[in-house]
């Protein structure tokens, strides 16, 4: 995955690690997703989001087994995305 690192979560239960992705090219809105790791297996990555939105404030459930977050709408000067209102997802 051609991207840089935003926020990194360890879900111990899984052994697994989340992290949100930051684009490295302004312009490239589609890498900017969830991403994890199975850390039992690190060379699998898995693109757990595929929205028009940046995802922030990861947070694990009490019992590790869900990551709940935070979403931003994209505004793209040619019109792509969507305008969405922030949101907390699961």
């Amino acid at each position: 995955v051609n991207v840089s690192t935003g926020e990194l979560l360890f879900a111990s239960a899984e052994q697994k690690l989340i992290f949100t992705s930051r684009a490295i090219i302004i312009d490239d809105f589609s890498l900017v997703e969830l991403y994890s790791i199975d850390l039992r297996n690190p060379t699998f990555v898995s693109r757990l989001t595929t929205n028009e939105a940046i995802e922030s404030n990861m947070h694990l459930s009490p019992d590790g087994k869900y990551v709940y977050y935070q979403t931003y709408p994209i505004v793209s000067n040619a019109a792509l995305f969507n305008h969405t209102q922030q949101q907390l997802y699961s």
